[in-house]
């Protein structure tokens, strides 16, 4: 995801959101890591207003049963460790969290 401005985002990823879900069900740990900053990000762009933020978390299936918070931190320490791409879409939008 990039951020385009105050109310509009961009979204590319190699795995889209179902994909990611569809993965993080099936007990994918790297996934379930990404799909958390996602839902934060989307999460804070829709309270800012971005209707096509809302729309992509009215639009999926979110794991019931995640450890966001727990999420976020893994994927920080993904991202410090080098196990995720510094430069990774997760690891970008870290840094804007």
């Amino acid at each position: 995801m990039q951020v385009l401005g105050d109310t509009k985002i961009g979204i590319q990823s190699t795995e889209g959101i179902d994909t990611l879900a569809a993965e993080c069900h099936d007990g994918k740990v790297d996934e379930c890591q990404q799909l958390a900053v996602m839902h934060v990000q989307l999460s804070h762009w829709c309270n800012s207003g971005n209707t096509r933020a809302c729309e992509e978390l009215n639009g999926n299936k979110w794991p019931s049963d995640w450890d966001e918070p727990a999420l976020i931190d893994a994927a920080r320490i993904s991202c410090i460790n080098g196990k995720l791409d510094a430069k990774s879409n997760t690891c970008e939008a870290l840094q804007s969290l």
